[in-house]
């Protein structure tokens, strides 16, 4: 978090951090962001005992910068940010104080795998964080996941239905899947923000939804007449 593996001076890249943990064979890892944006190159994929902390101030492993402060992970439509894939069923990856926000596809994704004769069925945990303006293109991205902006969890691989989804005290904001095709028949999916089909169990605790699924049909970056400010299209 505030100095990198190697001894250099100053913390890790966003990137850095990722390859930190995938060159370390995804072992139990936590990444601690300070309050800021960060733009990954790829997604990160997570598959053990995982915690990425965000809204820090820097100077120790819990102080926030300010109580509601977030660490944004900013795809920018092009790149997805987080997919919670092959882990173990003892496991569990946990979320706090991050913003995901512009991902290419569904924002955070969770798939139970059965790979190499081994289920792997850990759970999620995401808690004060925030989706905003996700907005995954229907006709161009996997239509497995395009189904919903901000969260997808599914089953595949023939992996056992034991999972557990939890999100609490998170604000969903800005979040619906566009559809560039022109074909009317895509436009169902864009009121999908959240789609979790067939896990062990989910849990949303104190959440909140506004703004979300409004299914503009322009690409992300081509703000439409009259869109809002906070809309998914927005330069900012």
């Amino acid at each position: 978090a505030w100095t990198d593996g190697a001894g250099d001076e100053g913390p890790m890249t966003i990137d850095e951090a990722y390859g930190a943990y995938t060159n370390g064979g995804y072992g139990a890892c936590a990444i601690l962001l300070k309050t800021g944006t960060y733009a990954p190159a790829t997604r990160l994929w997570v598959r053990s005992t995982f915690v990425m902390s965000g809204g820090l101030a820097g100077v120790d492993n819990h102080t926030k910068s300010a109580p509601d402060a977030k660490s944004v992970l900013d795809g920018r439509g092009v790149v997805d940010l987080v997919n919670v894939e092959r882990i173990p069923d003892a496991d569990t990856a946990y979320f706090r104080g991050i913003e995901f926000r512009r991902a290419y596809s569904t924002a955070l994704r969770k798939t139970d795998v059965k790979y190499g004769g081994v289920n792997y069925s850990g759970g999620v945990d995401v808690d004060g964080c925030r989706f905003a303006d996700n907005a995954p293109d229907y006709s161009t991205a996997d239509t497995r996941y395009a189904y919903a902006s901000a969260i997808q969890a599914f089953v595949d691989g023939g992996a056992a239905r034991k999972s557990k989804f939890r999100c609490a005290n998170t604000l969903f904001d800005g979040n619906v899947t566009t559809n560039t095709s022109g074909e009317a028949g895509y436009a169902w999916g864009s009121t999908m923000v959240v789609n979790i089909k067939d896990i062990g169990s989910a849990e949303f605790v104190g959440c909140q939804f506004v703004t979300n699924g409004i299914p503009f049909t322009q690409k992300l970056g081509v703000p439409p007449s009259g869109a809002p400010r906070h809309s998914p299209f927005a330069a900012s």
